[in-house]
């Protein structure tokens, strides 16, 4: 399947685009969501986080992601030690995802994503830009959180140059929700030729 990886700060709003992409009919993986599965009580991963950080496990055995992320974001090793545990699945996952769909096309919605960690099943990449600081307006109004983590956790991503530097296509998302649909769209009958080309090939 011809994928498109969509990628962009937090905040961005590549998770908004990747869902337009998917009402066009692209099918859909995102990556954070995989790694919510993976930290369902029960499953391996959900053991090993809470042997490595046991004050995250709540008392309905639930995993606190957001006292997960002030763990990780705050310590340079616990974060590459929690990617380390969790990257190599979700790149399991995804190759599969694009080795067992047979739409014309599909989007991975991906959030830590470099030139070097671009999976083969990944023909194009798609930045969504916004300001940081329209960003971390975003996150706080999402996620309530801290100023100081929202900044470490942007901290810890891709600079806003160096994904602009990696993309094909990039969508600007500072204003309405219309103007990204109109992007969304134009990119749609972008991809879908692609894609059709590419099976041809």
């Amino acid at each position: 399947m011809y994928v498109i990886a969509v990628t962009g700060k937090m905040g961005s709003g590549k998770s908004t685009a990747a869902r337009l992409f998917a009402s066009l009919g692209a099918v859909m993986f995102s990556a954070d969501t995989y790694v919510q599965t993976l930290m369902q009580p029960g499953t391996d991963v959900y053991q090993l986080i809470c042997d490595h950080f046991p004050s995250v496990r709540l008392k309905d055995q639930s995993i606190d992601r957001a006292l997960l992320a002030d763990c990780v974001f705050s310590n340079d090793d616990e974060r590459r030690w929690l990617e380390g545990l969790v990257h190599p699945l979700v790149r399991e996952a995804i190759t599969a995802w694009a080795q067992e769909n047979n739409a014309l096309y599909g989007v991975v919605e991906v959030p830590l994503l470099t030139r070097e960690n671009c999976l083969p099943c990944m023909k194009r990449i798609c930045v969504v830009d916004a300001p940081e600081s329209l960003c971390k307006q975003r996150v706080k109004k999402r996620d309530d959180r801290e100023d100081a983590l929202i900044s470490a956790m942007l901290t810890q991503q891709a600079s806003r140059d160096a994904l602009l530097a990696m993309a094909d296509d990039v969508m600007f998302n500072k204003g309405s929700l219309d103007a990204l649909v109109n992007q969304v769209e134009r990119l749609h009958v972008l991809y879908a030729e692609a894609a059709r080309n590419d099976y041809k090939e």
